[in-house]
Parts: C-alpha cells; sequence; structure tokens
C-alpha cells in the first residue's frame, strides 16, 4: 500500500488548494500567468517559496518561475559565501579570546 507523504502544514491555507497539480507545471507562458496568479493572494507564498528553496525543486510554480528561484538561491549561497569569509569584529569574540 502506498503512503501519501505528510504535507506541511501551510498546505491547508493555500490559495491553490484543491486546484489540480498540473496548473502549477505549466507547457505554455499563460500556464505560468495563471498559476502565479493564486501565488500573488496566497496567504501562505512565503512558506511555499521557502520550501522550493530549501528542498531545491527545480520544477513547477512554487510562489515564482524557477528561473526566479534560481537566482535566489545563487544570491543566497553568495551571501552565505561572504558571511562565512568575513573575520569576525575583536567585539564579537568570547572573552578571553583573541
Amino acid at each position: 500500500m502506498l503512503s501519501v507523504p505528510d504535507r506541511p502544514w501551510w498546505h491547508a491555507l493555500a490559495a491553490c488548494r484543491g486546484v489540480g497539480p498540473r496548473a502549477f507545471y505549466p507547457t505554455r507562458r499563460e500556464g505560468v500567468d495563471e498559476a502565479l496568479a493564486y501565488c500573488e493572494r496566497c496567504p501562505v507564498r512565503d512558506h511555499c517559496l521557502e520550501h522550493a528553496l530549501t528542498t531545491g525543486d527545480k520544477f513547477g510554480i512554487w510562489a515564482l518561475p524557477e528561473r526566479q528561484r534560481r537566482r535566489l538561491r545563487r544570491a543566497r549561497r553568495l551571501a552565505a559565501a561572504e558571511l562565512a569569509a568575513e573575520p569576525a569584529a575583536p567585539d564579537d569574540r568570547p572573552d578571553g579570546v583573541g
């Protein structure tokens, strides 16, 4: 017997609940615009986007088209790399260090 994966809590609040998944895997530009119309009014859009960004989902519309999600992922990686490359300021070091 197949088990259905648990859905995140926010799925129940999504503007797209009840809409078939095919609507969010469009093959035409018009389909992308139709899917994004749900996202624009969705109260849990940020959760949906974060899900796509953290899971690396590269298909479908998850609050944004993949091209825009790819840009966000890249910006996050660059920001994380910059933070990792910055030395800690003297005030940020624990007492007795440095």
